[in-house]
């Protein structure tokens, strides 16, 4: 019986696998790009959570322009009393400032409707931010400035057109975080609506 020579198989080299030293530099990798995303998610986690509230006001925005723009008639069928929707937002500075709503407007008079959807006589729906986002600051744009100007908001948007009544050239409602981060939400007169990180200029 013959037995073959185990000297080949003793000699040959197995190249598979990874060294102590690759295996210490990909952890080393994993590590440090692990620390860094888990490092930037809290504010990745405030700067989303940002941008849903001013994209949810943006929404709610341009709910109240559809609202206007589906409308019909006036008051009782009556074309001469035009009818409006309006977006009030009570009070901004502060971080308890969260708290907007939708009314309606079935009358001419503007200022009457205003004063009812301050009360909440003709209110629709209620909406309030949530988490850290809250309104911070309004102003308004005319002759080339934005102008810190005075609350409660009342965006009036008028059929059949949707545009804004009785406006400036354009509106920015600002949005603030607990971090001093912003966002803002401009309102033209003729009813263009978007989302900047500041009151843009020129707009």
């Amino acid at each position: 019986m013959k037995f073959s020579s185990s000297k080949k198989f003793k000699n040959k080299k197995f190249t598979t696998g990874f060294t102590l030293i690759e295996m210490v530099v990909v952890i080393g990798i994993f590590v440090i790009v692990t620390g860094i995303i888990l490092a930037n998610l809290p504010s990745f986690r405030r700067s989303s959570s940002l941008d849903l509230a001013a994209q949810e006001v943006a929404i709610q925005v341009r709910g109240a322009q559809v609202y206007a723009m589906s409308t019909v008639a006036g008051q009782a069928g009556s074309t001469g009393n035009i009818f409006s929707y309006i977006l009030n937002i009570p009070a901004v500075g502060s971080s308890a400032s969260k708290a907007f709503k939708l009314c309606y407007c079935g009358g001419s008079d503007s200022n009457i409707c205003v004063n009812a959807c301050n009360s909440g006589a003709n209110k629709i729906e209620n909406y309030l931010l949530t988490g850290q986002p809250y309104f911070s600051a309004y102003k308004t744009y005319n002759s080339g400035v934005w102008s810190i100007a005075s609350t409660p908001i009342n965006l009036i948007f008028k059929r059949p057109n949707g545009d804004l009544e009785n406006s400036p050239g354009a509106h920015c409602i600002l949005l603030t975080d607990s971090t001093a981060d912003t966002r803002a939400v401009v309102v033209k007169k003729g009813g263009q609506i978007t989302v900047n990180k500041t009151c843009p200029t020129p707009i």
